[in-house]
């Protein structure tokens, strides 16, 4: 009997080693047909909603091909996920790691894993309360494509990135087939190539606050 039982068993390993395969170069996966991980991957990966996903999600990971939304974002994945090299923060009562761009999540993890650390806690609330009163006096970066207005140039680099498709390495492109008529800067009326190298122009000469405000506005 365990040997008639052992016959079992190999014929079906056999069968399913023979089974057609379907293989995804994108994914680097190879499924069995009509198998319910193909239909899992199918509807995670190319259906009509995952592309809808991917076009919002434009930064693909090399190493497990993850959609990320922003550039920075993927940078500190790369870093976390896969050992990356970058400095790294360290929570100080325990060996949770962090990106030090993502430092702000170490007060994060003290709140959830480490709610006994009441003065640190308390120390970082008053440090961040004073910090937004100050933003509120702060003069505000008017995006010049849109109503949108930020405290800090990096708050506009991301917000062109994300929400006006800001690249910065098709700035320095020689022709743009895409846009025959360039673009113009609507602040000083300069010309050039694309929107990529017109938005570049934006960051590095009319992202400065002037410190007047305006009376309809939060535009300074």
């Amino acid at each position: 009997m365990p040997h008639e039982k052992l016959q079992v068993t190999r014929r079906r390993r056999i069968r399913r080693r023979n089974a057609p395969t379907l293989a995804f170069d994108r994914s680097r996966e190879s499924f069995q047909k009509g198998s319910s991980r193909l239909k899992r991957h199918l509807k995670q990966f190319h259906s009509a909603e995952a592309e809808s996903r991917r076009a919002q999600y434009r930064f693909e990971c090399p190493e497990c091909l993850k959609r990320i939304r922003t550039k920075d974002l993927l940078e500190c994945h790369l870093k976390v996920v896969h050992k990356t090299e970058g400095k790294m923060e360290k929570c100080e009562f325990c060996d949770y790691r962090v990106p030090r761009k993502r430092r702000a999540d170490i007060i994060r993890h003290v709140r959830v894993s480490h709610p006994e650390q009441t003065a640190l806690i308390a120390g970082h609330e008053a440090r961040l309360a004073a910090r937004r009163a100050d933003f509120e006096k702060r003069a505000k970066i008017q995006c010049f494509l849109c109503a949108y207005a930020g405290v800090k140039v990096s708050n506009m680099r991301r917000h062109y990135e994300n929400r006006h498709d800001y690249d910065a390495s098709k700035a320095d492109a020689k022709e743009a087939p895409e846009q025959p008529d360039g673009a113009l800067c609507p602040e000083c009326g300069a010309h050039f190539v694309n929107s990529h190298a017109q938005i570049r122009h934006l960051l590095k000469a009319h992202s400065r606050s002037t410190g007047e405000q305006c009376l309809y506005c939060p535009f300074r």
